[in-house]
């Protein structure tokens, strides 16, 4: 008990200093007092008609008739498939059984990237420290007050994947398998762009790790966590592919498919497929706008 007890508190105190700074931090919300998202505002005015279906029929349409002249509801969601509603019991558990999106978002973040920096060996309380630092990175909160927060719980859910992607690769299987199969639940959030993000973020670490196991002549269990975490990402992310199949399906007759007749080239010359450039990056950073993350009002 005594050992179980000494490997344990310093876990129990970080979640604890994580609780109390996101108490502390959102006490508005606590006061009653509701974020009024831009985005989010948005969405519910979207998504009302088919809530309302489903509230009356108890059955969700993948069709909304309040978006243009009617349109499919994938993205917006109403469209539910059966194997991803296996998945929603452990998505409640995985946002702490609470309701309020800003205290869900706060705590992931502390609680992901201080997985992620345990997983490269870091002490507790450099963990700690460096999780609140990241954490209250000014952008991250900039999405919140957004309302992108299916964004937000993706980026601190990376940190969770990335973890278990390095603790493959340190033969800790077990947790490494777990948080791997995390990769679904990003899924689930609906924004592909981050699961982008961490695949291009994987390929870096799987370089490294390449290097150092042929450095250190470990092919074999390089290859072991390999197999280990393509197997986990294909468990986590098989359920979405209903998901992705119907998008993928869907995005080919939208402005971003470069099918819609909504959208006239400005340029006859203009031989590319798809949105604009500028417009596809109007919301991106630019590379001075890139110091933000660190420093606030760059």
């Amino acid at each position: 008990m005594k050992t179980i007890w000494k490997n344990a508190w310093p876990y129990l105190l970080a979640a604890l200093v994580f609780v109390v700074l996101t108490l502390v931090y959102c006490s508005p919300v606590l006061d009653g007092k509701v974020l009024q998202s831009g985005d989010n505002l948005t969405w519910q005015g979207a998504y009302q008609e088919c809530k309302s279906y489903t509230q009356e029929t108890g059955h969700h349409s993948f069709w909304t008739g309040s978006m243009f002249s009617g349109m499919p509801n994938y993205q917006i969601g109403g469209g539910k498939y059966p194997a991803t509603s296996l998945l929603l019991p452990i998505t409640k558990i995985l946002r702490f059984g609470l309701h309020n999106e800003v205290i869900i978002i706060l705590l992931a973040y502390f609680l992901c990237f201080f997985i992620l920096m345990r997983s490269f060996k870091m002490n507790v309380w450099l963990s700690i420290v460096g999780s609140i630092v990241i954490s209250f990175s000014s952008y991250f909160f900039i999405i919140i007050e957004a309302g992108h927060n299916t964004k937000a719980l993706g980026i601190a859910w990376m940190s969770a994947v990335l973890a278990g992607f390095v603790l493959m690769y340190r033969k800790q299987y077990a947790w490494g398998f777990v948080l791997s199969m995390l990769f679904s639940f990003m899924g689930l959030m609906k924004h592909p762009q981050m699961s982008y993000y961490l695949i291009m973020l994987m390929g870096v670490l799987f370089c490294a790790e390449l290097y150092i196991h042929i450095k250190e002549k470990q092919l074999k269990d390089f290859a072991v966590a390999t197999l280990l975490f393509v197997a986990a990402v294909a468990l986590g992310a098989g359920p979405q592919y209903a998901n992705i199949r119907a998008n993928n399906e869907y995005v080919k007759e939208t402005m971003r498919g470069g099918h819609s007749e909504l959208v006239k080239a400005s340029d006859e010359t203009n031989k590319t497929a798809g949105l604009d450039l500028d417009y596809a990056t109007a919301w991106s950073y630019g590379l001075d706008e890139t110091f933000t993350l660190l420093i606030p009002n760059f």
